[in-house]
């Protein structure tokens, strides 16, 4: 006979093998990465520690090839220019805009804004085909403008795909703690 500890751990793993059959397909997450070149240009201001705009957005399926203006939102972003830092979780408001890629899903154009209350931070080939390429972070401060850029001279983009476990990977973890379980439970009995 079956203490009722015992039932109460088997209901548990049943439910918790039953939950992991209802995962859906396995997924991949993007994250694109992007290096800024060092800022030529400051008005009121000095060059921050870092002294370049940086930072990564994270979608869920990557950027098709050969995509033309595109635009979406991501899943998390953060940018930062040295001394301000602006994620999706503090930013009031924010675009990704006219992206393109190669032919290998590269960005090769784009235009992105990040603010929040009081900082703006600009990203562009400004417009697709990069004319008057600029890398510009602005902030307005008791009305004063203090401005720090880089213009015709984009940074780069990388890109990582992480792929998530499958269903599969997790119903089998699921099946070895229950095995591990039941050879706890032989030796405690």
């Amino acid at each position: 006979m079956l203490r009722k500890s015992s039932v109460s751990i088997h209901a548990t793993l049943v439910c918790l093998l039953f939950v992991l059959s209802l995962a859906g397909p396995a997924s991949a997450d993007t994250t694109y990465t992007y290096q800024g070149n060092p800022f030529t240009f400051f008005l009121n201001a000095t060059c921050p520690p870092q002294c370049s705009l940086s930072g990564s957005f994270t979608l869920a399926t990557p950027l098709a090839d050969n995509l033309v203006s595109g635009s979406f939102i991501p899943e998390s972003f953060s940018f930062t220019d040295g001394s301000v830092t602006i994620t999706n979780k503090n930013a009031t408001s924010f675009s990704f805009d006219h992206v393109s890629t190669n032919a290998q899903g590269v960005i090769t154009a784009w235009n992105m804004e990040w603010l929040t209350a009081t900082y703006s931070m600009f990203s562009g080939t400004n417009p697709p085909g990069c004319t008057g390429c600029s890398v510009i972070d602005v902030t307005f401060n008791s009305g004063v403008t203090i401005e720090t850029a880089v213009n015709n001279d984009p940074g780069v983009w990388t890109s990582k795909t992480t792929a998530a476990p499958e269903p599969s990977s997790l119903l089998l973890l699921g099946a070895g703690l229950l095995g591990a379980l039941g050879l706890v439970r032989r030796k405690l009995a």
